[in-house]
């Protein structure tokens, strides 16, 4: 049965809609005004909300507004009720993010066909999203399980030849077979320290609050120095890839984590190099911008096309055609490195040239040493 909550300030009109909605099926509970509708939303999400936009207080136009902005609260369908001369205001509405509006006088009937109507578009909808979260589940579970699988068994294959062929191996053999368990275990390292990050933001450990109590200031150098060193480290396949560092004149600082921090930045000069052409270079250029520092990786790879930019800096898992590409990852680097610059005050931007090749801009704040 269909929770609905109804907020409007006549009592009289409240009860008759309560009515009209328990009569219809549904099972319905009333606020007089916007703060009471919030209290009683929180103690029971509703499946749709009914609000009059002419509220005491706090208005319907503002009830709708913090429903809306608030990232806790889910997709709920709401419904305002309106006068037939309101047109600016039922424009502030659909602004805001109403789904539909009822208009005084209604009848019974048209307040039932227009929640009913909401409730099935919304049924609908929930059907849809929890399709494709499933699909994206088992593909994600797929994903890590393949990630975890191959280094895996890179390294215990090693090991079982080594064991089996250790005396008549020459040197170059065994050091051969030695970088190719390096590897791998380098491999299942960068998983785990991407794992713990992501467990950290998700926990709440890793926030302003955590970076202003416990932050401290290393060289802007060292950070780059670090990130490089762990990318070339990190880097699923070998390659032969030069990297061009400008580095400032001045010493300067950036605080915050240095692990995370120093993970951010490898991420993004890893991908500069996984997809730079062989004997590629990526540069690395910093200036000073007042009271921040500015870091660009630029690349010489096939770049990225626009419609994917934004999702693959924002969104965790995003992988462009993995399949096609033969991506290795779990498509997190891009949008975890964007997570820990900005809870540092700084910002990530990504460009795509329309010849190839990628830049990423960091922008953080400057600290004197």
């Amino acid at each position: 049965m269909p929770f609905i909550l109804v907020v409007e300030d006549s009592e009289e009109l409240l009860e008759g809609v309560i009515e009209i909605l328990e009569r219809a099926g549904h099972k319905a509970v009333g606020a007089l005004n916007a703060i009471e509708g919030m209290r009683l939303a929180r103690r029971q999400c509703p499946d749709l909300i009914v609000s009059d936009i002419m509220l005491p207080g706090v208005s319907g136009l503002q009830f709708l507004e913090h429903i809306r902005k608030d990232p806790k609260w889910p997709p709920i369908p709401v419904i305002l009720i309106t006068a037939k001369t309101a047109r600016e205001t039922m424009r502030q509405g659909m602004e805001i993010g109403a789904d539909d509006f009822i208009t005084k006088p209604f009848s019974p009937d048209e307040l039932v066909r227009a929640i009913n109507a909401r409730l099935d578009r919304q049924k609908e909808y929930l059907t849809w999203s929890n399709r494709n979260i499933e699909k994206a589940r088992r593909r994600l579970v797929d994903v890590v399980a393949h990630e975890l699988r191959t280094p895996l068994a890179s390294i215990t294959t090693t090991q079982e030849y080594l064991r089996e062929q250790l005396e008549d191996l020459s040197r170059e053999e065994l050091v051969s077979l030695i970088d190719t368990m390096g590897a791998g275990s380098q491999r299942l390292y960068h998983l785990v320290e991407q794992t713990v990050l992501l467990t950290q933001f998700e926990s709440g450990m890793m926030d302003e609050t955590y970076i202003n109590e416990y932050g401290i200031v290393i060289t802007h150098r060292s950070l780059i120095d670090s990130a490089v060193e762990q990318a070339r480290r990190f880097t699923y396949r070998t390659v032969a890839v030069d990297t061009k560092i400008e580095y400032l004149d001045e010493i300067i600082g950036v605080r915050g984590d240095p692990t995370a921090m120093i993970h951010a930045l490898s991420e993004i000069v890893m991908n500069a190099m996984m997809y730079s052409p062989k004997n590629g270079q990526v540069q690395i250029l910093n200036r000073e911008i007042g009271n921040y520092v500015e870091i660009t990786i630029v690349d010489e790879g096939p770049g990225v096309p626009k419609e994917h930019l934004k999702e693959m800096s924002y969104n965790l898992f995003y992988q462009i055609d993995r399949d096609r590409q033969q991506q290795q990852g779990l498509g997190l680097g891009l949008a975890l490195a964007r997570r820990v610059i900005e809870v540092h005050g700084g910002q990530l931007q990504i460009f795509s040239g329309p010849g190839g090749g990628l830049t990423v801009t960091v922008t953080l704040p400057r600290y004197a040493i």
